[in-house]
């Protein structure tokens, strides 16, 4: 039985073509300084905050949290459900 509905994916080429396969985005934060761009996805009832990169300049960001995540864990801090990767970089699945 699968966990999240990212389970099996290793790498896309583009991100936005797996959510809009994978259920509807209901929010989209682009305008953000770390130059991420984060979705909101629903899909078979459950939510899911998706972050990647939407330029070369933002992959040490999510490289960071990546880190942060292997080595930290406490209830107050959202967890990391699944990471792969597009042409551009990483993908944070919460």
């Amino acid at each position: 039985m699968k966990t999240h509905p990212f389970e099996d994916v290793t790498h896309v080429p583009a991100l936005e073509p797996l959510l809009a396969r994978l259920g509807t985005v209901f929010q989209r934060f682009d305008d953000q300084d770390s130059g991420c761009t984060s979705y909101g996805l629903l899909t078979s009832g459950q939510r899911w905050f998706v972050k990647t990169a939407s330029a070369p300049e933002a992959v040490p960001s999510l490289d960071r949290a990546m880190a942060v995540h292997n080595a930290i864990s406490h209830p107050c801090i959202v967890a990391l459900a699944h990471s792969f990767t597009t042409d551009i970089g990483p993908v944070l699945v919460y």
